[in-house]
């Protein structure tokens, strides 16, 4: 089960395409003003992103440390 959640973990954690999502706003847009307004845009979803990988990775961690603390039967 644990495998699961940190394949999760991971998959979000390349949510960062921070450079190619620059790389398409800038092919999409053509004014200044909207350039502004993608480069926000991927700052902030990276943010997002980042912070829901940490999340899902620190879950992982505390979960695992829960199964290792538990006694054997």
């Amino acid at each position: 089960m644990a495998q699961n959640t940190d394949l999760h973990g991971v998959a979000i954690l390349t949510g960062v395409g921070f450079s190619i999502s620059l790389f398409i706003g800038t092919l999409a847009s053509e004014g200044e003003q909207f350039m502004a307004q993608v480069r926000l845009g991927v700052l902030s979803a990276s943010i997002v992103s980042g912070l829901a990988q940490w999340l899902m990775l620190s879950l992982v961690a505390q979960s695992a440390e829960g199964r290792a603390a538990r006694p054997h039967r």
